[in-house]
This record gives C-alpha cells, structure tokens and sequence, in this order.
C-alpha cells in the first residue's frame, strides 16, 4: 500500500486526500495521530519479539514447521493480492481519468463487487 501510495505522489505529485484537512491544523493533526497510532499498533508484535532475549531463542528447535510454512504462505498471497488489486485499482482509476469509463465504483478484478 505505501508503495501504490508513493508512486501516486510521485505521478500527481501531491496527495488529494489531505488537500481539504491541510487548511486546517487540528485536523491534519488528527489525522496524523490516527496514522501514527496505526502504525504504533502494527509494530508492536515486532517489538515484542525483538524484545526477547537472543538467548532464548537458541533453546528453540532448528526445524520449519508446518505453520512457519502455513505462515509464509498466507503472508505470500496476502502480498499478491494487495499488490494485484492496487494495480487494477491505479489503471480503473487511470481509464477514469481518460474519460474511458465512467463508473463510480470498480466491478472488475479483485475490487468489482458482485
């Protein structure tokens, strides 16, 4: 998402969403402790466990396990997924821009509602 979120800036060269916030501090701070809470709240599992002694995790056994292997799976299509769906999502909005279309809503790929 930060990344679909990046190259957006870079190609319009602004973000439109805070454009009616910015005029006003006490939203814009809002809506950036809102962020920021956020991104606090998905890093703390990380923290946690870099939390943990190096030592302890010597004692674990070497071996990949059936939910590493789950894990890593469900993390993979999760990625893909967001990644296919920011696409779709860029080149609709694209085709919208362009006058190719004009539905308010997506209903093809992984966005269309059915």
């Amino acid at each position: 998402m930060g990344s679909y979120l990046f190259q957006r800036v870079l190609r319009e060269g602004k973000d439109s969403r805070f454009n009616k916030i910015k005029t006003s501090p006490p939203s814009f701070f809002t809506a950036f402790m809102v962020q920021a809470t956020w991104v606090s709240l998905c890093l703390l599992p990380l923290m946690a466990l870099n939390a943990v002694p190096a030592a302890a995790f010597a004692a674990l056994p070497r071996a990949v396990r059936l939910t590493d292997v789950l894990g890593l799976t469900l993390f993979a299509g999760g990625l893909g997924f967001e990644v296919v769906a920011d696409r779709q999502k860029d080149r609709w909005l694209r085709e919208k821009r362009a006058k190719a279309h004009d539905e308010e809503f997506m209903t093809r790929g992984l966005w269309g509602r059915r």
